[in-house]
């Protein structure tokens, strides 16, 4: 897609305007996997789909791992270049790198681990190039206690000069940049503020209840190759190996005769004994199912180790996690 500017993007992260809580999981929410794919590998993918070259990573000071495993973006045919707070005089070295990003280029910002679908993004970048002086804020509607409600989704485009208007706001505010200052666009009423109402429900691992259901919807959807596995050979006179879909497997997982799905994904090196019955479930890399297992909304971590005979069963409202 072509817009009056280069596009280029920028993914912060977290939303400058909240504080990020402790995430649930115990790495970086960003590098998660949704349908077995790190959620920033997902992000980048739908940048790519829309021309984007080049993007600007705003990482904390224990995000290392992101850049570890983003590199050098040419997996995307993308460049990508890193700001780190762990950097001494980050502040100095952050205005001055960024001013280099962002001129005389209109910008797809993310705050924080945030996903939607490729066509989302694709409708935003024509929203631009229609409107090339306008901010676009990204939002989505529903409606809570019979009143309507109106949520920033945390994605937005602007041109350069949208953007250099944010950066004297935020000189005046004595704040780092202008990304700072992105979010409190949604709560503008400005004529250049152009919002635009999205019906998907993003992808995000922001809690394990909504990681769960993005995990179901992604592998619904049917976007991934699914592995079917080679039965496991047993001693046992039992059932064949039983998939109800929709159900993800990824490559070198290992399953004996047992019942998956629906709604579960199974990441790489995944052992499940015979017997086992999961459903409404995640189960990281590397995770050992026992035999005889019984295992529902649950999201079951990587390189874990479930016993013979376990029931874990959760719901929709409370998911369980191991370890808790």
């Amino acid at each position: 897609m072509n817009t009056a500017q280069p596009l280029k993007g920028v993914i912060l992260n977290q939303n400058p305007a909240t504080t990020k809580p402790k995430c649930w999981y115990r790495e970086e929410d960003m590098l998660i996997p949704i349908a077995n794919v790190p959620l920033i590998e997902w992000i980048l993918e739908g940048y790519k789909q829309v021309g984007i070259r080049e993007t600007l990573i705003s990482i904390g000071p224990d995000s290392h791992q992101i850049s570890t495993f983003c590199g050098d973006g040419s997996r995307w045919n993308m460049t990508l270049t890193y700001n780190d707070e762990n950097t001494t005089n980050f502040t100095n070295i952050l205005e001055s790198q960024i001013s280099t990003f962002t001129e005389k280029a209109s910008l797809l910002v993310t705050l924080g681990p945030i996903l939607l679908g490729e066509e989302v993004y694709r409708k935003a970048v024509c929203q631009l190039i229609d409107n090339p002086s306008k901010c676009i804020c990204l939002w989505q509607n529903y409606i809570e206690d019979t009143s309507p409600q109106t949520v920033s989704l945390g994605v937005y485009l602007l041109s350069s000069n949208m953007y250099q208007q944010l950066c004297k706001i935020s000189q005046l505010k004595t704040w780092r940049s202008g990304f700072d200052q992105i979010p409190y666009l949604s709560f503008c009423d400005n004529s250049d503020i152009l919002k635009l109402a999205v019906s998907q429900q993003p992808y995000s691992a922001q809690s394990p209840e909504i990681y769960l259901d993005s995990n179901k919807r992604m592998i619904k959807c049917g976007n991934q190759k699914n592995f079917i596995p080679k039965i496991i050979a047993d001693n046992f006179s039992s059932p064949n190996l039983v998939l109800r879909p929709p159900v993800l497997v990824a490559p070198k997982a290992e399953l004996e005769r047992c019942q998956i799905g629906p709604g579960v994904c199974l990441g790489h090196g995944v052992y499940v004994g015979h017997g086992t019955i999961i459903e409404n479930s995640v189960v990281m890399p590397g995770a050992d199912i026992g035999d005889g297992a019984s295992i529902s909304h649950a999201i079951i971590g990587r390189n874990e180790t479930v016993e013979n005979r376990s029931v874990i069963h959760g719901n929709s409202d409370q998911v369980i996690t191991v370890p808790s």
